[in-house]
C-alpha cells in the first residue's frame, strides 16, 4: 500500500480470521472485508477493510477462515461498536505469534476519570475521507486508560490538550454488557497543554475571569483580564502559545473618561498558538 497516509490513529495486530473475505459497498465505494479477532483470553474484534482494485485487495481475497495474519492500518470506530482496519500492510503469521500496538493522536475531550488503581481519558481523533467526491469530515472517541505514573500523568492532563498514546487494545464491558474497545496505554507524550480561551475579567486590576468572559485557565495569563473603569487600565493580552484570547474592556470601545486624567484603556491582544490542518490526499 501507498505510504503517503498520515494516520491518526494506527493499529499493528496479529489476527485469526473469522470468515473467508468478501466484496461489499461502504458509503458508495467498493471493499473487500472480513471480520477478524486477535488470538487472546479475551479477543479484539476487527473488520478488515480493503479498497476494491487495490493490491490489498487482492491480497485479502486469497485469504482463507482461520488464517492467522499480521496486518497493520488506520483504526478507526463505526457506528460506535464496529472496530475498523483500513489495510495498509498484511503479512503471514505463524502460530503463537502475538501483535497488539495501536497508537492515537488526538485531543483530550473529558477529564480523566480516576478509579482505584487506574484513570481513563477520552480521546478525539479526526480523520478526514473523500466519498463521491467530496471531504468528509468524522470524528472517532477513544477511551484510553492509564495505570501507574500514566494514572497520575492523566489526573492532570486538561480538555483540549493534544496528546500522543501508545498501547494495546483490549475489549471491556459497559454495565449493560455491550462491548467496546479501550487502549491500555504504556506511552504518553503531549504535544500541546490546553491554556483555555480568553478571558474576561472584574473592572479592577485583578486578572481575575468574570462570568462574562471567555474564561481562560489562568486568568491574566491564558487569557486576558478586563480593562477599565479609569485610563490607563488596560486589558491583558491573551498568554502566549495558549490561542487564548485578549481582555475586553467595561464599555467596548477604548475607555476614555474625560473627568479623568490618563491615556485611554485598550483592549487586550490575542495569545499566539497552533493551528493543525490535515487534508485528504
Amino acid at each position: 500500500m501507498s505510504a503517503e497516509h498520515s494516520d491518526l490513529s494506527t493499529a499493528y495486530v496479529t489476527v485469526t480470521l473469522a470468515s473467508t473475505p468478501t466484496a461489499n459497498v461502504c458509503e458508495g465505494q467498493e471493499v473487500v472485508e472480513v471480520y477478524a479477532s486477535t488470538p487472546s483470553e479475551s479477543p479484539v474484534n476487527f473488520l478488515l477493510r480493503a479498497r476494491s482494485g487495490t493490491a490489498m485487495a487482492s491480497s485479502l481475497l486469497q485469504k482463507q477462515k482461520d488464517q492467522l495474519v499480521l496486518v497493520t492500518g488506520e483504526l478507526l470506530i463505526e457506528d460506535k461498536n464496529t472496530t475498523v482496519l483500513n489495510l495498509r500492510t498484511m503479512n503471514d503469521a505463524f502460530d503463537g505469534q502475538f501483535i497488539n500496538e495501536a497508537n492515537i493522536t488526538g485531543r483530550v475531550c473529558k477529564d480523566a476519570k480516576a478509579a482505584e488503581k487506574s484513570s481513563s481519558v477520552n480521546v478525539a481523533v479526526n480523520r478526514y475521507s473523500v466519498v463521491n467526491g467530496a471531504s468528509k469530515e468524522s470524528t472517532d472517541y477513544f477511551r484510553v486508560r492509564g495505570y501507574g505514573k500514566l494514572k497520575d500523568r492523566f489526573e492532570k492532563l486538561s480538555k483540549g490538550s493534544l496528546i500522543e498514546l501508545s498501547g494495546m487494545v483490549v475489549t471491556m464491558r459497559n454495565r449493560e454488557g455491550a462491548e467496546y474497545i479501550e487502549l491500555k496505554a504504556r506511552f504518553m507524550q503531549v504535544h500541546l497543554k490546553s491554556k483555555g480561551g480568553g478571558g474576561g475579567g472584574n473592572s479592577t486590576t485583578a486578572p481575575n475571569g468574570s462570568p462574562g468572559g471567555g474564561g481562560g485557565r489562568n486568568a491574566g495569563q491564558d487569557g486576558g483580564y478586563q480593562g477599565g473603569p479609569t485610563p490607563d487600565l488596560n486589558a491583558g493580552a491573551g498568554g502566549a502559545n495558549t490561542g487564548g484570547g485578549g481582555g475586553g474592556l467595561q464599555t467596548g470601545e477604548p475607555y476614555f473618561n474625560p473627568t479623568a486624567s490618563g491615556n485611554p484603556s485598550n483592549a487586550g491582544r490575542g495569545g499566539s498558538g497552533i493551528v493543525i490542518v490535515r487534508y485528504p490526499t
